[in-house]
């Protein structure tokens, strides 16, 4: 369709991208210039009531499908809701962070977000899993402990970033920057279930708990509509009941840890391996601060080894510059202000944690 509108329209594709481009060069030297957008308390206000307006109070989250987690913006509303004193703000970031660790959206099994959810329930994701997603998304779960108390969002956090140490990490320390939805031509194909392969793989009490559990049922609630020939009765895992008695608990962490072990032999979805300066530097900040605030070295030591792995493959010594990608012992020369930001950002998460 685009080759077909380019070769039929041309000329108001270019005309149309042309006042685009002069529409946002005026709104950028007007926001440059404008005394009038001083970051005060009002402008901090009314946007807190914009995202609040937004808010989805069945499903959690902001807007609509598709649903993205943007956690900047649920961060932010707990920075407002703290410097306002809005206990209403809390709730639904809150509400938020139950319902995407609770959806198909967060994986179940090997921790860490895919990148969107295509349905508002945050029930069926698109499977790629991205590391800039995933760095943003442990600091909101940091957030969230810290605001709340509550354990269950510092387990998330560290399923998050322990999902990242044993899956995304290269042997010297960087970060790899994604892994596919697809595997074997079919989205999704690594992660769904049947309810008969469950059925052969569990014994029958563990079957029950976790099929109640993650919702696992006959028809199953995904089709791959991108291939032509999708794979019938696939379950996205998520968590349908989370009412467990003590017995039904040992229960389901007998069959997760079958159930891992079980993915874990099939065709895994291709990692982009690259490296990036930007999305390493937020990885490493994450990593840092959950050190910090969960008291665990692990993760500050992977921050220390994650910094001192971009300077050994990233910063060029010679001109005092920072490249953006390294990938299978190759660098480009490309500097982005993003890769100075972030890495920037990182860096001072790590000072604060280790004051070193």
């Amino acid at each position: 369709q685009i080759q077909q509108l380019w070769a039929t329209r041309r000329a108001e594709l270019a005309n149309s991208a042309a006042d685009i481009h002069s529409r946002l060069e005026q709104l950028s030297v007007s926001t440059d210039r404008s005394p009038g957008l001083a970051l005060t308390s009002e402008v901090l206000r009314d946007a807190g009531a914009l995202l609040k307006k937004s808010y989805d109070a069945e499903h959690g989250g902001f807007g609509g499908a598709p649903k993205f987690p943007q956690p900047s913006q649920p961060q932010f509303l707990l920075r407002y809701a703290s410097r306002f004193q809005d206990q209403a703000a809390v709730r639904m970031v809150l509400h938020t962070c139950d319902r995407m660790a609770a959806g198909g959206i967060h994986d179940h099994l090997g921790g860490g977000f895919a990148r969107y959810s295509v349905d508002a329930e945050w029930l069926v994701p698109h499977f790629e899993k991205m590391l800039y997603d995933n760095a943003q998304l442990a600091h909101l779960y940091l957030d969230a402990y810290l605001v709340s108390g509550e354990a269950r969002y510092a387990a998330v956090a560290r399923d998050i970033l322990d999902y990242v140490l044993r899956d995304m990490t290269h042997p010297e320390g960087g970060f790899y920057s994604a892994e596919d939805a697809d595997s074997e031509g079919h989205e999704g194909k690594f992660y769904c279930w049947t309810q008969a392969e469950l059925v052969n793989l569990l014994a029958p009490g563990e079957f029950q708990v976790a099929a109640r559990y993650f919702g696992i049922t006959e028809q199953g609630n995904f089709i791959d509509h991108s291939h032509p020939q999708p794979l019938p009765n696939l379950n996205v895992l998520n968590i349908a009941d989370p009412t467990l008695t003590g017995p039904e608990s040992a229960l389901l962490a007998s069959a997760r840890g079958k159930m891992l072990a079980a993915r874990a032999r099939r065709a895994r979805p291709s990692c982009d391996d690259k490296v990036l300066a930007s999305w390493n530097g937020l990885m490493l900040g994450a990593m840092a601060r959950a050190g910090a605030v969960l008291g665990d070295e692990t993760y500050r030591a992977a921050a220390e080894r994650n910094l001192s792995f971009l300077r050994t493959r990233l910063w060029d010594t010679k001109t005092g510059s920072l490249c953006h990608r390294w990938r299978d012992g190759e660098r480009d020369n490309v500097q982005l202000l993003a890769g100075y930001a972030f890495l920037l950002a990182g860096v001072i998460e790590l000072y604060e944690a280790s004051l070193a």
